[in-house]
């Protein structure tokens, strides 16, 4: 397995073979039905998911999830992470916030979910996935600013370097020419992925990972 170097330094961890599924077993994906669908899909079957539909960074500490074996009781997304084995934690977040909020609130919004978690979690290496923008579509029937979700992308980029956070740009992947998601991964609402951008993302994580001692 030709795993990247560690001492490879973020944000911008290089290509290389696909990392199998034991890579994952100590991985925890946190997202919004974005990454629900990728959880529906079975494409990390050996991963532990913290996932809600409408969920953005200022959600994780809201108690909206129950715990393992717990249907009674509310807890944080934090508490459901602590659950499971985390050594890596994958993260895609940020666009439901960018559909009424501006990019400086969301960025500050998932500047203080790092830092807890950074706190929480030092032993943890953090993988951060941008969010990819709405279709053309999209964009024209909701009236949304694309700019919004550029402008992300950059402050995200800024974030995982400041951070030492590993990057992983979805947004690029699955986006057309000038920046929207492209109509060949964009399901029906401009929003979510179909199988195909899903299975980007998914060969998007295996091949960019970093070997953790």
């Amino acid at each position: 397995m030709a795993w990247s170097n560690p001492k490879v330094p973020a944000p911008f961890p290089p290509e290389h073979e696909a990392a199998g599924d034991e890579y994952f077993e100590d991985a925890v994906f946190i997202g919004d039905s974005i990454m629900e669908n990728i959880e529906m899909l079975d494409l990390f079957p050996t991963a532990n998911f913290v996932t809600l539909i409408g969920m953005s960074p200022i959600s994780m500490d809201k108690k909206l999830f129950h715990l393992p074996n717990d249907s009674h009781n509310y807890v944080t997304a934090y508490d459901v992470i602590e659950q499971y084995p985390h050594k890596k934690i994958f993260i895609l977040l940020g666009s439901n916030a960018l559909d009424h909020k501006t990019c400086e609130n969301t960025l500050n919004d998932y500047r203080v979910m790092m830092e807890r978690m950074i706190q929480e979690y030092p032993d943890t290496v953090f993988y951060v996935l941008c969010p990819t923008s709405p279709s053309r579509a999209r964009v024209k029937k909701e009236r949304l600013d694309i700019k919004r979700y550029w402008k992300f992308r950059d402050g995200l980029i800024a974030l995982a370097e400041e951070k030492h956070l590993y990057f992983l740009d979805a947004f690029t992947l699955l986006a057309d020419e000038e920046g929207y998601l492209s109509p060949d991964y964009a399901g029906p609402d401009g929003f979510h992925l179909k199988v195909e951008g899903s299975k980007l993302v998914e060969e998007l994580v295996r091949t960019h990972t970093v070997e953790i001692e």
